[in-house]
């Protein structure tokens, strides 16, 4: 079995979910070994990566086609004759990515142990650094997460849309505060999958809290919110779901050390 981490030590480049570029041609991870892509035909090309991936990174090598092809079957007819039939051509298949396998598997690549003594709260480890969960916010993934999940599945850009600086009046109290408002779009390259994503976020702090000397960052945090959001919107698991699994790998892991 060869894991991840190792084939990128060796120089490959990884693509998309089991495909990699070294040296100029495409391999895959097949039967816990890296084979040369176009040793396999594209049923089987099908059944281990994405097709659309492939395609999309064989076109930019300026190739057409290095997978075998399936070749047409013989059939004696019934005068005794040889007929060729032609080989029945398949939809292309999407491979669903960033799923919950994915995301287990990249939380399992990374240092659980470091994770778990990096955690603020030993009672509830991960809290603040791969989730939140406040009261008044609810449960999310954090941005680091989503940007683990992302980067694992390769091919994801985002574009900030809008950025706006916002200035909102309270019409009973009279209270007013600046703020910054941000949407940026994610996509998909492989899938062509995309989502918004938005925020809002106080420019000046001590219109909110009183403090004398409070920490602001608005312009930064505007954007970083808003790309998780929309990096969000391109994974197939809700983010309950998604703070719900790293949790209950994290209760498993404790247990097993």
């Amino acid at each position: 079995m060869i894991y991840e981490a190792e084939i990128l030590e060796k120089g490959y480049k990884k693509a998309a979910e089991n495909l990699y570029i070294k040296d100029d041609k495409l391999f895959v991870q097949c039967g816990g070994n890296i084979k040369d892509a176009s040793e396999l035909t594209r049923d089987e090309l099908k059944k281990i990566t994405s097709i659309t991936a492939y395609d999309s990174e064989l076109k930019k090598l300026g190739g057409t086609s290095e997978s075998k092809e399936e070749k047409p079957s013989k059939q004696p007819d019934t005068k005794g004759k040889t007929v060729i039939s032609k080989v029945d051509k398949q939809p292309m298949e999407i491979v669903l990515r960033g799923s919950e396998d994915d995301i287990s598997r990249v939380i399992k690549a990374r240092r659980m142990d470091l994770i778990i003594e990096a955690s603020e709260d030993k009672k509830e480890p991960g809290k603040g650094i791969l989730y939140y969960d406040e009261p008044k916010i609810g449960v999310e993934p954090s941005a680091q997460l989503i940007d683990m999940i992302t980067a694992d599945m390769g091919n994801i850009e985002t574009e900030v849309t809008m950025l706006e600086e916002k200035h909102h009046v309270n019409q009973i109290t009279g209270f007013s505060v600046d703020t910054y408002c941000a949407v940026v779009r994610a996509r998909d390259t492989v899938t062509g999958a995309s989502g918004l994503g938005t925020a809002e976020e106080v420019i000046d702090w001590r219109d909110w809290t009183r403090e004398k000397n409070p920490k602001s960052f608005a312009l930064t945090n505007v954007i970083r919110k808003a790309e998780r959001n929309a990096k969000e919107r391109i994974i197939p698991v809700p983010r309950k779901v998604i703070v719900t699994l790293v949790k209950k790998m994290i209760r498993e892991h404790i247990k097993k050390n």
